[in-house]
């Protein structure tokens, strides 16, 4: 909780600067953007919506005019406060959008990683809405883009796999998405990442 409370004061405290350095001299529209869309990502992801809608009215006017890059972030700030609310069908929305834009520019060797990490977000969402099947075939993309980026045994790797069982066992049965957590399990033990080797065995 105190790293939480350590990251959202972070990120309030650089939009706060440039808001400040703004009144003297003009601040570049990308470096706003990009602030205020991390901020929104990080305070929506701890359910600090009351600090959160001044920041998404920013990324929704900024978006448009900010390059690929800034705007899949922007998009997936968007994202993230929706699902905060419970409005999954607009956090996929944007979420997807931001992975699209992200997959233009796959040349790019460091998009690949985020390209995972944005599909476990879709896979999550779809697993909050209910929609298993579609969860498990975007769980199981992002487990294997992970792999391909961290190798078999990393701990994200077993963090996807826990989405990717999760959502098999909602699809097709619990004793179809044991093997996948087992695996997870595997990976996990051993890591330091307790809370989700227990998200595993649960």
């Amino acid at each position: 909780e105190s790293d939480c409370s350590q990251s959202e004061e972070r990120h309030l405290l650089a939009v706060s600067l440039l808001a400040e350095i703004s009144r003297k001299k003009p601040v570049h529209a990308d470096v706003w953007f990009l602030a205020t869309a991390s901020a929104l990502l990080t305070l929506s992801r701890h359910k600090k919506l009351d600090k959160c809608r001044n920041l998404a009215e920013t990324v929704k006017q900024l978006k448009k005019s900010m390059p690929p890059g800034p705007q899949a972030h922007g998009y997936n700030a968007l994202g993230s406060w929706h699902r905060a609310q419970g409005d999954f069908g607009k956090a996929f929305q944007y979420v997807s959008q931001s992975f699209r834009i992200l997959e233009t520019m796959k040349h790019q060797g460091s998009v690949n990683v985020s390209l995972a990490y944005l599909a476990e977000a879709m896979s999550q969402i779809r697993l909050d809405e209910g929609i298993y099947e579609e969860a498990s075939t975007i769980a199981q993309d992002a487990v294997e883009m992970l792999r391909s980026y961290y190798g078999e045994q990393h701990p994200r790797v077993g963090r996807a796999l826990i989405k990717w069982g999760t959502a098999v066992g909602h699809s097709k049965g619990p004793q179809a998405g044991i093997p996948i957590l087992e695996e997870a399990v595997d990976i996990l033990q051993g890591s330091g990442h307790e809370n989700l080797l227990q998200r595993a065995r649960s």
